[in-house]
């Protein structure tokens, strides 16, 4: 089976590391700015950064024109991991020399570092041609182009597999997993894989459902494993069962796509690589978006692969020192493990515990950072997770595509503290440094349209559209849909009173894809517009057409704030009533008949969560407590409420709302926590530790309450 064995490509270079380049000669006709220049390089050379880059700015002020200056500024800014302010000082040096070879060649580097290989590639081309001499730039351009080439996708065939005993000479490929209480996925996941694997190897953790069974009726090698809080571990011991020669690796709470069985045969038997990126599809509990991450998880069983990491664990290292440099696929697998957002605050949870204990106990490494920030977004601690983000970006050993994530979460994190202009400033950043990430210029248009700045939301919405989804290697890349951009635009659309064109817009979110309610919504929105637009036939026909009538008038009010037309809502029931399309939705909302109450505070709950994730959080509350006071006995709403105004400090009416859950749901442990939060934040941690082990009560589960307990009690003991 020699010829499925694959040889990673020879290097042109003696390192795959690209070069930076200093002018070092400091042409300067003015005598304070070569001072300055000389200064500023000696200070560097010793690490004393601050005041090298003092000194140069000295220098370019003493003469604006100093080329030499502003290029060895950015190299300085690089080296501070100030990207940015680099790019900016490179982008002035070509301004007044536009064929400068190092201003060229380091604004390459500076977007390779950044992921961006169509942008670097140009600059070191331009440098190449005004210093041919430079052997340095031609090493930097063969890096890009090699690091291009290897990021292109392959397209594999999505034809029915062959018969596993068509071919004696296919490559044999193991279906490895690790599992604990997943029989609710397994067999969708079992199906899928089917045609593509010829064995299965199941660990389990401890399962008290029926996952052992179930993996044994499809005839899974069935390993019984004592959990040890260590995901590389367990994983490693699924590995030392399979037999395959090439293993495919996922979780109990996969499926893959339609037809991707026959592109995963066809990927292992082409001989492109020895390992491929698989693309992890994760649909969100809102809906409307996904992560999606290119993982390395099919790839040959070769002695030395093997995971590593307690949590958030890798293989990728053990890959590349075996020389299997993963080829990127078009294979897709569906992760529903993010699906609810009860499912997702169980994993931050567990996560939390994990990462703090690891940081502790040592973990130097700015990925320990990037991940504890997104899980405290997730825990709805948006103060803490900005100080763990900016820990990320500050620490240049980041890889380019966690950078980027770091720069998105913390614009979330902004937006959920109640933070709009930094969480837009961020967002400036991230557009600037990242031009081609779809997220970044979706992030920036929902913080502009949360601050009613809809046209430059207008703006980054287009942007995000013509951006392409691009997956990061075991970096998870957050995604939005075409339809749910164009949802997004056309709310902004309608806002400038751009109507017309937010009807397309809206006529274009349309997809099988999204959520039937988000569907109904955007179809609602459009008779809406057609109304205001003066075209009622046309308004008429697509409410009949559509049988929309009860379900534009239930969300009337969502879809006149979400296009900023609440004063047009009296005239259109009218409307309604006078086009013989009055029905009890119609006469409920003239006032005629009583609508129901929790029907009505989930449309509101609905449209307050739209405006939280967009980082509205005031008006998001606004619309909470309008639900609550429509449905006070609803479960879960006052518990949302309040961690609104947690994270914008407002602790007694935060407190309020988790004890009004609370006494509506007595089993809702994360409102007894959160309220210990509270109490620990003014101080009484006494009290602090009542709720802390309430929640344990109703959750024993929780190891942040356990830790939070344990903090709190050795506080109190220690002050007596």
């Amino acid at each position: 089976m020699s010829k499925h064995k694959h040889k990673p490509p020879k290097t042109g270079t003696p390192n795959n590391v690209v070069q930076l380049l200093t002018a070092g000669n400091g042409q300067s006709s003015v005598a304070a700015a070569r001072e300055a220049y000389d200064r500023g390089m000696r200070l560097r050379e010793r690490n004393q950064l601050d005041g090298s880059a003092k000194a140069f700015h000295e220098a370019i002020a003493a003469d604006p024109h100093f080329v030499d200056a502003l290029n060895d500024l950015g190299l300085t800014l690089v080296r501070q991991n100030n990207l940015s302010e680099a790019m900016s000082q490179f982008k002035r040096a070509l301004e007044l020399r536009p064929d400068h070879p190092h201003a060229q060649n380091n604004l390459g580097v500076l977007w390779l570092r950044l992921g961006n290989h169509d942008e670097a590639i140009p600059y070191f081309e331009r440098a190449a041609r005004a210093a041919p001499h430079l052997k340095a730039i031609h090493a930097n351009l063969e890096i890009a182009r090699r690091e291009r080439d290897a990021a292109r996708r392959h397209t594999f065939a999505a034809s029915p597999a062959p018969h596993p005993d068509s071919s004696a000479d296919r490559p044999t490929i193991t279906l490895c997993l690790i599992a604990k209480n997943e029989a609710a996925y397994l067999p969708k996941l079992f199906e899928s894989a089917r045609e593509a694997v010829d064995e299965i190897v199941l660990v389990d953790t401890g399962s008290t459902d029926d996952t052992v069974a179930i993996g044994k009726s499809f005839n899974a090698k069935v390993v019984r494993y004592e959990w040890r809080a260590d995901f590389a571990a367990a994983k490693n011991e699924a590995l030392k069962h399979a037999t395959g020669q090439w293993v495919l690796f996922l979780d109990g709470d996969m499926a893959i796509e339609e037809g991707g069985a026959a592109k995963i045969q066809a990927a292992v038997a082409s001989g492109i690589a020895g390992a491929y990126n698989i693309n992890i599809h994760s649909p969100l509990a809102d809906g409307v978006s996904e992560d999606i991450v290119a993982q390395p998880w099919l790839f040959q069983n070769a002695p030395g692969v093997e995971w590593e990491g307690a949590i958030h664990e890798r293989i990728l290292p053990s890959l590349q020192a075996a020389g299997l440099q993963p080829a990127h696929t078009d294979v897709v697998v569906y992760h529903f493990g993010y699906a609810s957002r009860e499912a997702v605050q169980r994993r931050a949870s567990r996560n939390f515990a994990a990462l703090r204990q690891r940081i502790e106990s040592g973990w130097d490494n700015p990925i320990a950072h990037y991940y504890l920030g997104t899980t405290l977004i997730t825990l709805s601690r948006p103060a803490e997770a900005i100080a763990e983000l900016k820990k990320a970006i500050a620490d240049s050993r980041l890889h380019w595509r966690l950078r980027a994530n770091s720069h998105l979460s913390l614009i979330r994190a902004h937006a959920l503290n109640g933070e709009p202009q930094a969480a837009l400033q961020c967002a400036e950043e991230a557009v600037a440094l990242y031009p081609k990430d779809r997220m970044a210029w979706t992030y920036r248009g929902q913080v502009a349209a949360g601050m009613s700045n809809h046209h430059l939301a207008i703006e980054s919405f287009v942007r995000a559209l013509e951006a392409h989804d691009v997956a990061g290697a075991e970096a998870t890349v957050l995604h939005m849909s075409d339809a749910s951009l164009h949802h997004e635009l056309a709310k902004s659309l309608a806002f400038t009173g751009r109507f017309a064109e937010a009807i397309q817009h809206f006529d274009q979110s349309i997809d099988n894809r999204q959520p039937a309610d988000r569907k109904r919504l955007a179809q609602s929105m459009i008779v809406f517009l057609l109304f205001a637009l003066g075209k009622r036939d046309e308004a008429k026909r697509r409410l009949s057409a559509e049988s929309l009538i009860e379900e534009t008038m239930a969300a009337i009010d969502s879809v006149a704030a979400s296009t900023g037309n609440r004063d047009r809502v009296p005239d259109f029931c009218r409307w309604l009533e006078s086009a013989n399309c009055l029905t009890d939705a119609v006469r409920a909302r003239l006032g005629q008949s009583a609508r129901n109450p929790i029907s009505r505070a989930n449309e509101l709950a609905q449209y307050a969560r739209a405006l939280r994730d967009r980082g509205d959080l005031i008006h998001s509350a606004i619309e909470f407590e309008r639900a609550v006071a429509l449905a006070p006995e609803l479960p879960g709403l006052h518990y949302e409420l309040g961690a609104l105004y947690s994270a914008v400090g407002d602790s007694l009416r935060a407190a309020q709302a988790f004890v009004a859950e609370l006494s509506i749901n007595p089993k809702h442990a994360l409102s007894a926590h959160d309220v210990g939060v509270l109490y620990a934040k003014d101080g009484d941690l006494r009290e602090a530790a009542n709720w802390f082990e309430l929640c344990l009560t109703l959750d024993p589960t929780n190891e942040i309450a356990q830790k939070n307990l344990t903090e709190a009690k050795r506080c109190l003991a220690k002050m007596g």
